[in-house]
């Protein structure tokens, strides 16, 4: 007995849409999404910052944390690799 497996969605595109479009009915949430290397603003939630102090250190985009929603960030102020989930984004430079 031959058994074949197909794809269950066939070899020519259904109504030109990804396979996660089809079984999920939406398109995929891609905004978290970067470039890798791009400029990057990242809060600072460590220091004691007074008044007038930063509160933004700026930093270039390395990769995604393997765990959880974090970036992992080269932070340009303290010479440091950290990850944070409060980070913006620069993807225009």
């Amino acid at each position: 007995m031959i058994i074949t497996l197909l794809s269950p969605f066939g070899k020519k595109p259904i109504l030109k849409k990804t396979p996660y479009e089809l079984l999920k009915d939406r398109q995929p949430n891609i905004s978290y999404f970067h470039p890798f290397g791009c400029e990057c603003f990242i809060l600072n939630t460590k220091d004691n910052l007074g008044i007038f102090d930063p509160k933004l250190d700026e930093g270039t985009f390395l990769r995604y944390f393997d765990v959880s929603k974090a970036y992992r960030v080269y932070n340009s102020r303290t010479l440091t690799v950290e990850e944070s989930i409060h980070v913006r984004f620069n993807d225009s430079a």
